[in-house]
């Protein structure tokens, strides 16, 4: 595949023209693109521009995970959705292409501006900021002018923004290049503003031994985001010859907190990731306030952020404020220190407009003392202040309406339910793997959440925020086996299998894709020999409990687990248990049947469409004593458990 956005940008010409929906049976660049797409979103598929039953299945995996009609066709909603995908990591918005030439041509170009704001120089719309004529740099107390904050000599302002142009012009082969190098698109908004702002604040640092430009293979890999910039260019301020970090700035916290609010800027101007995709002419962005799953999500946190504060979740003030911020800084709301963990200190010092502004700003630079002489993020809060006020006024919704929680009556456990009863199912519900919160005795958003996840999996009726009697049988039945998986990527051991295993051998495979789990955390070696094969099934409980505890056990701790089945009469060649082939249990779970699973990856089949975990045929029952696959092709024999191999 060549540099990220080469194909993606196909998308929105082919799109125009193309019939409103893509079905099993059709070809072509938009297929192919498509499947970039689903790639990018996680899905595993060959990227070949045939729709077959692989995209098929692919597809419907991606409309499952994103609230879609599952059918399988790519229509209008799930072109869409595909095309706010955003490859390695996820940025806020769909990001359109540079042409370098024409941005580096003018202080006024959508990149020249966006660095300008960074600076504080310009504002969002291209105005310039008292600051634009010249002002005092904070770092080594030169005179900057002009949108770039340039040093050297120049008569006025214009001619200020002329030699920086040129300057950022010379940059530009050395930009490409690094690009190139690395495999991504020189175009992409993100990076290109990231690099050239770099080079703009401090050209060493782009430019340098351990610079943005050498760390540009890295972030590939890591994802171009507008994290992963501001943590690379924090870093390349560090000089390896001196063993420290060569800046102005008081501390390494302060120059990170710096670039965190640079790279900020930058992306809110120019979109925020990852690939170049344009969208079709009918096809806008979509606010973060139109993206139903994300704001649900966001939506609980703002709720309990509000009650934990002492501040009503509806105050129109506290709910626009926050709405607004999310929408423009989602990470800055969100993560520690963010502005929902400032609402505690927005309620002792009174809600109003000012307590909320000081909240976003602290949110964005890390405290007052980080602000109270940054002219271009007061100026640019205070202006997005008044529009939030502006909104008000005009009496125009913010955000999604706050949830309706059913009301719970007696008997029943629903929101804002307080007592042991409720401390016992949060235990249970923790357990069987859908909770993850505090364990108290008061039900709140978390706790609703983990509930309403429940009873989806187990299918269980009634309004899905109360658990009644039968509902609170089922979840605490369903502890004996809780819900768990370890994200482990598929290998085959056929000679044409893809993704293809160094060993044509089925444990070998499955060693394989144990020590290369996509998570460090995950990997783990399984132990050689016969003696390290828990037996089980067949009528021996002491095995088979053994073997489900060590299973479950490693599970738990986020380790897969290899296992040897029998599906075929007689001894199995490697003489233990009668065991024929081996798997990899990734996880664990009840259908809405009630029925108890465990999930694997087979080897033995060609390609990550049969061999996955996430295909339901690959499912281990349990019955009884017995583990046991029911969803069997015509002609092939289920398998069985025989043995759990231990971890070394």
């Amino acid at each position: 595949m060549g540099p990220v956005g080469s194909t993606t940008s196909k998308l929105a010409a082919a799109v125009i023209d193309a019939a409103p929906d893509l079905a099993k049976g059709a070809g072509g660049p938009l297929v192919k693109a498509v499947q970039e797409q689903l790639v990018n979103a996680g899905e595993k598929l060959k990227v070949d521009g045939d729709f077959g039953d692989e995209t098929t299945a692919a597809v419907k995996s991606f409309q499952a995970k994103n609230g879609l009609k599952v059918d399988g066709k790519v229509g209008d909603e799930t072109l869409t959705a595909l095309l706010g995908v955003k490859g390695a990591g996820t940025g806020e918005k769909p990001v359109a292409k540079f042409d370098l030439t024409k941005e580096l041509a003018s202080p006024d170009s959508e990149l020249s501006v966006a660095i300008g704001m960074a600076e504080g120089t310009r504002t969002a719309d291209g105005g310039k900021t008292p600051a634009y004529a010249g002002h005092q740099d904070p770092g080594n107390k030169a005179n900057n002018k002009g949108t770039f904050s340039y040093q050297g000599e120049s008569k006025n302002a214009r001619e200020a923004d002329q030699k920086q142009l040129e300057s950022m012009r010379k940059f530009r082969p050395q930009y490409e290049e690094a690009c190139r190098k690395a495999g991504i698109d020189p175009g992409n908004k993100l990076v290109a503003a990231a690099c050239f702002d770099l080079y703009n604040q401090a050209p060493e640092a782009a430019t340098g031994k351990g610079g943005l430009l050498e760390q540009l293979p890295a972030l590939a890999k890591k994802g171009l985001t507008e994290e992963n910039f501001a943590k690379a260019r924090k870093e390349s301020f560090f000089d390896p010859a001196t063993g420290k970090y060569d800046t102005t700035f008081g501390s390494i916290k302060e120059l990170g907190q710096d670039q965190a609010r640079r790279m900020s800027v930058l992306a809110g101007k120019v979109g925020g990731g990852e690939p170049t995709v344009a969208a079709p002419k009918s096809s806008a962005p979509v606010p973060a306030h139109k993206r139903p799953e994300e704001m649900e999500k966001f939506r609980n946190q703002y709720e309990v952020a509000c009650r934990k504060a002492g501040i009503d979740p509806n105050d129109k003030l506290v709910k626009a404020t926050c709405y607004d911020f999310y929408d423009k800084y989602p990470k800055a709301t969100t993560a520690d220190g963010g502005l929902l963990s400032k609402l505690p200190r927005v309620a002792s010092q009174g809600v109003n407009a000012a307590s909320l502004t000081r909240a976003r700003l602290d949110a964005l630079a890390g405290g007052e003392e980080n602000w109270r002489s940054d002219h271009d993020l007061l100026t640019g809060q205070d202006r997005e202040m008044k529009g939030v006020l502006d909104k008000l006024r005009r009496d125009e919704t913010v955000g999604a309406p706050l949830r309706e929680y059913t009301p719970a009556s007696a008997g029943k456990i629903g929101f804002g339910s307080q007592g042991p009863e409720v401390l016992q199912l949060k235990k249970d519900l923790k357990a069987a793997g859908f909770y993850n919160g505090a364990l108290n005795d008061k039900m709140g958003n978390d706790g609703i959440a983990a509930l309403e996840k429940a009873k989806a999996q187990l299918g269980l009726g009634g309004p899905k925020d109360i658990a009644g009697p039968e509902t609170l049988k089922a979840i605490s039945q369903s502890t004996e086996f809780p819900t768990l998986h370890v994200p482990v990527n598929f290998l085959s051991q056929l000679s044409k299998g893809s993704p293809r295993a160094k060993s044509s051998d089925c444990d070998n495979a499955c060693q394989e894709m144990m020590e290369t789990a996509p998570n460090p955390a995950n990997r783990v070696t399984p132990r050689d020999g016969n003696d390290n094969v828990i037996q089980c099934g067949g009528g021996n409980l002491k095995g088979t409990k053994a073997a489900s505890d060590y299973l479950f056990d490693q599970l738990k701790a986020g380790k897969p687990v290899m296992i040897g089945v029998d599906y075929k009469e007689g001894t199995g060649k490697s003489n233990v248990n009668d065991i024929d082939h081996y798997l990899v249990v990734t996880g664990s779970g009840v259908d809405k049947q009630g029925r108890q699973y465990l999930t694997f990856l087979d080897p033995q089949q060609p390609n990550a469409r049969l061999g996955s975990d996430s295909n339901t045929a690959n499912r281990l029952y349990k019955e009884g004593n017995e583990y046991k696959q029911h969803d069997v092709r015509p002609g092939e024999v289920p398998y069985t458990l025989r043995g759990v191999v231990r971890n070394k």
